[in-house]
């Protein structure tokens, strides 16, 4: 599905070996986090990942390896900066969060240079960052803010600074099972 979510190992595999696609494949940024289950929702998506142990610096920035992780790219407009990232239900989204309570358009984040600048779009539950909720102004996202979407809340990472921790985790387990 376009827009839908990809498993944070999956994330963490393209991060770290494939830096060539991380651009294309992830974009500048992503929204991370978890769905919650909604037994009577059509939508609902479900992965089937290994259980492992999440490192601490994942744990540590409230990450771990079963999350799921939408990038912040627009589909097949390449990539315009200045057009709007639709987030919301609706399969036709650039961002689709397959849970009820979210809108089918539920917010737009534009892109500004190195900036991602997100607003509500009129959706019935509210688009919230860090608890605070958003009208159709657009606030500046900054690395590790929480956008709650209805019941969804997703944290906010740049896909450098994702990488980096990533990549810290991955050489700490390393250095762990090496030990």
């Amino acid at each position: 599905m376009k827009g839908g979510p990809i498993p944070l190992t999956e994330v963490q595999r393209v991060l770290l070996h494939r830096t060539e696609l991380t651009r294309t494949v992830l974009g500048g940024a992503m929204l991370v986090g978890c769905i919650p289950e909604e037994p009577s929702d059509r939508w609902m998506f479900h992965t089937s990942l290994a259980v492992r142990t999440t490192p601490a610096e994942l744990m540590a920035v409230g990450l771990t390896l079963d999350m799921l992780c939408w990038p912040l790219r627009r589909h097949g407009l390449g990539g315009f900066l200045g057009a709007s990232i639709r987030v919301g239900r609706a399969p036709s989204n650039d961002v689709v969060i397959p849970q009820s309570h979210v809108s089918k358009l539920h917010a737009r984040i534009t892109v500004d240079g190195d900036r991602y600048l997100i607003a509500d779009a009129g959706s019935a539950n509210g688009t919230r960052v860090n608890e605070v909720r958003l009208g159709s102004t657009p606030v500046a996202l900054t690395a590790g803010d929480v956008v709650r979407l209805g019941l969804v809340s997703l944290q906010f990472h740049p896909t450098a600074q994702l990488q980096g921790l990533l990549r810290a985790a991955l050489s700490s387990e390393s250095a762990a099972s090496g030990a």
